[in-house]
């Protein structure tokens, strides 16, 4: 009888350590950020969504950026820079304030319509809003 009982506290002490034990995985968190600086002679301010860019662009140049909301609790330190149409991707290291450079010839081709897609990293429980933003621009 004592073994019985014995085994019942036993399990109702495991019952209860488990139940206490259990992990609750962080909420989901939806962050809102944008894009500001100069790319190709215009001017983003606060950009949030898809833009077209009027005038050339220096292909020869490199374009530094402001990710407007960076804050490493929920990004990564690293942005991809795409060329939609090519489907060239490279990733630019984003510094403490939000900043970060890429050569405009890994993102840009020579002549014509380029759809340049900027996608920074977050961590594992952030949803983007906007996931990504592409800048539209025409080099003649």
């Amino acid at each position: 009888m004592k073994k019985i009982v014995f085994l019942a506290l036993s399990v109702l002490a495991l019952v209860a350590c488990s139940s206490d034990s259990k992990v609750s995985e962080p909420e989901p968190l939806t962050i809102q950020w944008s894009l500001s600086g100069t790319f190709g002679g215009s001017v983003l301010d606060s950009l949030r969504s898809d833009m077209n860019l009027t005038g050339n662009v220096n292909r020869s140049a490199s374009t530094t950026l402001h990710l407007n909301g960076y804050d490493t609790t929920y990004f990564e330190n690293k942005i991809v820079v795409e060329h939609v149409m090519n489907g060239i991707k490279r990733e630019a290291e984003i510094d403490e304030a939000g900043n970060f450079t890429f050569r405009n010839a890994d993102a840009i081709v020579l002549q014509g319509r380029n759809d340049v897609r900027f996608t920074p990293r977050a961590k594992g429980n952030v949803n983007l809003s906007p996931w990504s933003v592409t800048v539209r621009a025409m080099v003649y």
